[in-house]
């Protein structure tokens, strides 16, 4: 047990190491060599070895369904001059999917399948100061903004190792890479004010944001759960925790046109990192049901004969 762990480490500290490079704008490592350290991992490890603890899951389906909230990290902004900026807040979103495990019935195994989910653009509350809108505001004026945007595809592809900690209940630890696909964009988000009488309009605040000018992002995924046996179907709890090597979000803030304050400008970076908790269920195999035919022949009796 304790070699397993240390394996399982060597693949989380590979992916850190990978991050920081990536942080640092260091050559990174490609998909194909990390696909290829953790196929050496597993094979290393005899992946073929079909054990008897882990045999039940040939019962069940390899295809597993599952739905479940996800929570994406702040957007970070980065004031390049004045005094106005803003406050990100957590995103929430939702995952729903697929995923088919190639050998359910081995400790370890090779896991892919589909993520849908839609994409955050922004979540934050700004605040404009009284002393720099039009004297018909009598205070502050706060506001808050939230948006999204068109569905992203992902396909996982990860190594998992499995252990029994009862007779129906077993521990997964799953970790590897994701390529989600997601069309290149762009958003932008304004506010204007306008005098009493509406004779002059001004937007004092604007967020123009642009996707990266390529369409397939790739990600680290580590992805703890559990397994429970049920008559019925299997019920798989798991947090997936996903790091992403670029930011899916970038672009820029202005404030201007304020009655007293100076503009202020600055970059706004959403990197796409997020915890999700998926609830899976595999469905069991149904038994084969053969039909039982009673034949009585009586020997005194001639043969049909079916052409009469």
């Amino acid at each position: 047990m304790l070699k397993i762990m240390h394996l399982y480490m060597v693949v989380l500290n590979t992916q850190e190491m990978l991050i920081r490079s990536v942080c640092h704008g260091k050559k990174t490592i490609s998909l194909t060599t990390m696909v290829g350290i953790i196929l050496t991992i597993v094979s290393i490890n005899e992946i073929n070895a079909q054990e008897s603890d882990f045999a039940v899951f040939s019962k069940y389906r390899k295809i597993s369904i599952f739905i479940g909230p996800k929570l994406y990290s702040k957007a970070r902004t980065e004031v390049a001059y004045g005094n106005y900026s803003f406050t990100n807040k957590l995103i929430p979103g939702l995952d729903f999917g697929f995923e088919y495990d190639f050998h359910p019935e081995r400790r370890w195994s090779l896991t892919t399948g589909l993520i849908i989910t839609k994409e955050p653009i922004y979540n934050f509350k700004y605040q404009i100061f009284q002393k720099d809108l039009y004297p018909q505001y009598n205070e502050d004026w706060v506001d808050k903004a939230k948006s999204y945007s068109i569905y992203s595809l992902s396909v996982p592809i990860l190594c998992r190792y499995k252990f029994r900690t009862s007779s129906k209940s077993f521990i997964t630890l799953s970790s590897g890479l994701k390529l989600m696909y997601y069309p290149t964009g762009g958003a932008y988000f304004g506010f204007e004010i306008s005098n009493e009488d509406q004779t002059e309009i001004k937007e004092i605040f604007g967020l123009k944001l642009n996707t990266q000018d390529y369409s397939i992002y790739e990600s680290f995924v580590l992805n703890p759960g559990f397994i429970f046996v049920k008559n019925k179907f299997l019920f798989k709890p798991s947090i997936m925790l996903v790091l992403n090597l670029q930011n899916i979000i970038e672009g820029e803030y202005q404030f201007g046109n304020l009655l007293s304050s100076p503009p202020a400008r600055g970059k706004y970076e959403l990197s796409g990192n997020y915890l999700a908790m998926h609830l899976a269920i595999n469905f069991k195999v149904p038994k084969k049901k053969w039909m039982k035919v009673n034949m009585h022949i009586n020997k005194d009796e001639d043969p049909v004969n079916l052409k009469k």
